[in-house]
């Protein structure tokens, strides 16, 4: 009965029935409880859960009770790197590769480890090596040029992201970074064309969705860069840098009501930023909200670099609310002049 337990630990979990997967689990220790892989295959549950401590501590086991069970070292890596134990990361990534030097899903991670840990030169061998088994590896690619990139020689990174989009279409990020490059140019119609073609891509990143929105607004293409900021924020609500440039996008389109909204949930989920304060002061200025101006303007700080719109604002807001009063007063004073001038007449 255990592989069975085994296998329904494995089927539980692709279910996302993970509680179901534990029972399993704790079934089959009543009948082995020294079994290996029983271990293993809760770690990929608990991990696919984010239970990383948890699951190093399988995985811990299932090394403990067999040190050349497949992939043991690699799924060890992964819950040290995630759980920020990186020193340990490197040494099981190293383990794995020693026992499986041709893996490239190891490779690729390793990789990507080194390259977020600052490890250029590791994270490049890694990558070259990977190239040096599959010349059409686009992943490998795309990060060789990402560490181009860091180190600003923009010409070599631009090569590794055409590259690496010319052996896999549907890749995910080499767009991006070439309309970056492109924006940084100048070159607004690059620019447009390859933020056009990344979010066709489907992508599921928020962040990035955030940045292309911003470039999106920069260059003046405020239905993309809504389209940008409505994504990222369907894929997360709790986005203040998505609801900040939704807010944006509305207010240049003249949908100032929109535009506070967004901005006020920005607000909400980022109160420290100073900006947003700023930004909903000049919306409501729009609308012509003086109460919501001015509790704004006692919310921005009067230092630099805020305090040059901060006045700015605070100008505009008292020069408009003194044209509204005169422009109320005279429409008040208007139909008695006329009545006077009437009654003259007659």
């Amino acid at each position: 009965f255990e592989p069975a337990y085994c296998n329904r630990i494995i089927a539980y979990t692709e279910m996302e029935q993970y509680n179901r997967a534990e029972q399993m689990f704790y079934m089959a220790q009543q009948i082995n409880p020294d079994c290996p892989l029983c271990y293993y295959n809760i770690g990929n549950s608990l991990f696919t859960q984010a239970e990383y401590e948890r699951a190093l501590w399988c995985w811990d086991k299932c090394a403990e009770l067999n040190p050349d069970h497949p992939q043991i070292h690699y799924r060890l890596a992964q819950a040290c790197w995630v759980s920020g134990k990186g020193d340990r990361g490197r040494e099981e990534f190293l383990n794995e590769l020693r026992s499986n030097p041709l893996e490239m899903d190891v490779l690729l991670d390793f990789g990507l480890f080194l390259l977020e840990s600052g490890d250029l030169d590791s994270a490049s061998e890694k990558f070259s090596r990977a190239l040096e088994y599959d010349p059409h590896c686009a992943q490998a690619h795309f990060y060789l040029g990402e560490i181009y990139r860091t180190r600003q020689i923009v010409t070599k990174a631009v090569r590794c992201y055409l590259s690496a989009m010319k052996f896999d279409e549907t890749l995910i990020g080499p767009r991006f970074r070439l309309a970056e490059i492109a924006f940084a140019d100048g070159n607004e119609r690059e620019t447009r064309q390859m933020l056009r073609a990344e979010f066709q891509l489907d992508i599921e990143d928020a962040d990035v969705l955030t940045a292309m929105g911003w470039m999106f607004l920069k260059i003046g293409d405020l239905t993309d860069a809504s389209n940008c900021f409505m994504q990222a924020l369907n894929e997360t609500d709790a986005s203040g840098e998505s609801f900040f440039g939704l807010g944006m996008s509305l207010a240049i389109h003249g949908d100032y009501e929109g535009a506070a909204e967004c901005i006020e949930q920005a607000i909400i989920l980022e109160p420290s930023r100073p900006e947003l304060r700023l930004c909903a002061g000049w919306i409501y200025y729009k609308l012509e909200k003086w109460e919501q101006v001015a509790k704004c303007l006692a919310q921005c700080p009067q230092r630099q670099p805020y305090c040059g719109r901060y006045r700015q604002l605070q100008r505009a807001a008292c020069y408009k609310r003194y044209l509204h009063r005169c422009q109320k007063w005279i429409s008040r004073l208007l139909p008695r002049i006329r009545f006077a001038k009437d009654s003259r007449n007659f």
